[in-house]
């Protein structure tokens, strides 16, 4: 069993962090077109430049320390016209009450990246 350190009890509750190799195989049973499963940390990631064809990131930046450098990484792996689909809480409508969130970032703030 892999386990990525759970910092609070909401992640404890939650159980997220915890990957077994029964949820991985779960995974490749149900999803015939997942090769591998990769746990890294996306800004220090070790994933080919210019990898992939696209990145879907479903509420995962508003929990990232370094979003900046977790869109860099994102656009490191992606192969030339990729694309990127990013799902995030709408903080100008959503108030930041999840203490695992590091903010919930407005339209306006993500439209230079």
């Amino acid at each position: 069993m892999l386990y990525i350190p759970q910092e609070s009890k909401v992640q404890e509750g939650l159980r997220l962090g915890c990957y077994t190799q029964q949820l991985l195989e779960t995974i490749s049973r149900r999803r015939s077109n997942v090769e591998d499963v990769v746990l890294q940390d996306m800004v220090q990631c070790s994933l080919p430049s210019e990898s992939f064809d696209g990145v879907v990131s479903v509420e995962t930046i508003e929990h990232v320390d370094d979003p900046e450098g977790f869109v860099a990484q994102i656009a490191r792996v992606l192969k030339r016209l990729g694309w990127f689909y990013l799902i995030t809480p709408n903080g100008a409508y959503i108030p930041n009450a999840n203490p695992d969130h590091r903010m919930h970032y407005k339209p306006v703030d993500l439209k230079d990246w």
